[in-house]
């Protein structure tokens, strides 16, 4: 037993307030609880930086039975500069294990300068590699008569031999300590340096000294990086500067909430050999964030997985709702958060129907449980009913196999509400947030709009016209949805209204907490004249997901109405974007 081991629920309820306040932008630490002392920050520079930043305090608490004095590393996500960076393409297994963390030990592979590869590298290098005489045969073969390896390749193009073997030891390597997803890495190298910087400010601190034990904790994306620190700071580990920084811990561990797999089962058994008290914390029933299925094959949750039971309201089961530090310490025994109460709107245009507005939210919501919970089941506000359900049909994107619209028809008016969810997995924030391109789209003669949002809106149309009901005439049409899902909704709605596609054209377009989705161009000079008037953007005004810039996409389509209330809940996280809090924001709104 050492000081962070075994797991402990009690270490895990003590860090849960840091999971929101890390992830504050700007980054402070004003809410924190008295038992942590701040004693620095981190943080990278915005845009392509991908948006590490972080906390760094000290606290003393109760390990195995010890009083002990600890630092902690607290990571959090600008997802501004997140999203920025975020691309499907990010989310495959294909980067090797970065050489810094040395997760091969005293096995390295790697051969000293000027010296033989070691005996390991020499085993794997027979076992990996063709001969070069036969790579120098099959460069020659047509493709159909060649092995599938990359050495192949390597020498069809061209490459020589010194270069051949370059691209042997980097395969000898990644057999050794396996390889990662490949958005981890790239993120971690940016911020680097400043966490090392951080974990110095500790050494002023009284009690620590110059040497003490470490606690890493983070949630969502924060977590990975949580984890790469744990591997990277451990004992003996040294810095981005050589020889002359080494790591000041002497033991370390690993809290991650809300942990997608970082990479392959190797790699996952490496990370947990180098630092046994890497521990995974994730609400499985409840929150979706972490889910790789349909996207990547052969991945691992890093460490000693614990899932944690959570019962929320099944109107609040919502991502940015479960996916916050909040729900993580109620699943740990620390209550329910408050709910929203009702808010207030202003600055809503002519035309806005606050009760249609209101219904509207609520459907948004269930549309996230009913579809990224199979299964589950939510009451639908009366007078509304389920008319169905609709999935995104792609070649491009053949693992989004969960619905992306809910139908709902109202009984009374026989009004038809086009509900669509925003994404709730990290692979389906990658591929629908696009890594902010922009494509313009076929349908329009002018303007650009996030090409994730595109490809998800054309890939919909079909399978929409063919949801519709077929039995009765709706005598008005809604297009709505939170998030992306309200960008795809405007997009929907506009090919319904020039005839681009066959869908029925809207009566009004409601979204909330829109995440900017379109150029200039397309908002106000393709948009703006067919739609605008129609169109109503609900917007809290600490949402932060709504005032995104990073991404170059810096405009939302309608108008916007502002939604006050509920600030002082810690169910917002912090974003203050999740749908189910929309919901109760909306439901008996003023204004």
């Amino acid at each position: 037993m050492t000081l962070f081991t075994p797991y402990s629920q009690a270490l895990a309820t003590f860090l849960t307030p840091l999971l929101d306040e890390a992830q504050v932008d700007p980054i402070s630490a004003f809410w924190l609880p008295s038992r942590f002392n701040v004693a620095g920050t981190f943080t990278t520079p915005g845009g392509i930086s991908w948006g590490t930043q972080g906390l760094v305090v000290s606290a003393t608490t109760d390990l195995n039975g010890q009083t002990t004095p600890v630092g902690i590393l607290a990571f959090g996500t600008r997802w501004d500069d997140y999203l920025y960076g975020s691309t499907a393409q990010n989310y495959t297994i294909s980067t090797s294990t970065p050489g810094y963390l040395n997760l091969s030990g005293s096995q390295s592979l790697k051969a000293a300068p000027g010296g033989e590869p070691s005996t390991e590298l020499a085993d794997a290098l027979q076992r990996l590699t063709l001969s070069l005489s036969e790579v120098d045969h099959l460069a020659g073969l047509p493709r159909s008569g060649a092995r599938d390896h990359p050495l192949v390749d390597l020498a069809r193009s061209g490459k020589t031999q010194a270069q051949a073997r370059s691209m042997a030891t980097l395969d000898a390597e990644a057999s050794a300590t396996g390889r990662m997803i490949a958005w981890a890495p790239t993120m971690y190298a940016q911020a680097r340096a400043a966490i090392w910087q951080g974990v110095a400010s500790l050494y002023s601190v009284p009690g620590l000294g110059a040497r003490f034990p470490l606690i890493c904790v983070g949630l969502g994306p924060a977590a990975a990086m949580a984890q790469m620190a744990a591997l990277d700071l451990r004992p003996g580990q040294t810095g981005p500067s050589g020889a002359s920084q080494v790591s000041p811990v002497t033991e370390i561990c690993c809290y991650a909430f809300s942990a997608a797999p970082l990479g392959d089962t190797t790699f996952a058994s490496a990370a947990i050999t180098a630092v046994p008290a890497l521990y995974t914390v994730n609400a499985t029933s409840v929150d979706p964030w972490p889910s790789t299925t349909g996207l990547v094959t052969g991945v691992d949750v890093v460490g000693e997985s614990h899932p944690l039971s959570v019962s929320v309201p099944s109107d609040r089961e919502t991502p940015w709702y479960t996916r916050t530090g909040s729900v993580y310490a109620q699943g740990l025994g620390q209550g329910t958060p408050a709910a929203t109460g009702t808010g207030t709107l202003s600055g809503q245009g002519a035309g806005f129907d606050t009760a249609m507005a209101s219904a509207q939210a609520q459907l948004a919501a269930i549309t996230y449980v009913t579809s990224l919970n199979p299964g589950g089941t939510v009451a639908i506000p009366s007078p509304y009913t389920a008319e169905g359900s609709v999935t995104a049909k792609s070649t491009e994107w053949v693992w989004m196999t969960l619905p992306w619209i809910n139908l709902y028809k109202n009984t009374l008016t026989k009004s038809l509400i086009i509900s669509l969810r925003g994404p709730g997995s990290i692979g389906e924030t990658g591929a629908v947030n696009g890594g902010g391109y922009g494509t313009r789209p076929s349908w329009t003669s002018n303007g650009r709009i996030g090409s994730g949002i595109l490809e998800l809106a054309d890939s919909l149309v079909a399978p929409l016209v063919a949801a519709l009901p077929s039995d009765w005439t709706p005598s008005s049409i809604y297009y709505s949805g939170h998030d992306f899902g309200a960008a795809v909704a405007c997009c929907l709605a506009y090919r319904a209204q020039t005839g681009s596609a066959a869908l029925p054209k809207p009566t009004g377009i409601y979204g909330y907490g829109c995440q900017p989705f379109g150029d200039y161009a397309f908002v106000n000079q393709v948009y703006a004249p067919e739609l605008g008037s129609i169109t109503f953007q609900i917007q809290r005004p600490s949402d932060i997901l709504t005032h995104r810039t990073g991404s170059g996409f810096t405009y939302v389509a309608g108008q916007p109405a502002v939604l006050d209330g509920g600030e002082g809940t810690t169910a917002n996280g912090a974003t203050y974007h999740a749908a189910a809090l929309y919901s109760q924001l909306m439901t008996g709104a003023r204004g």
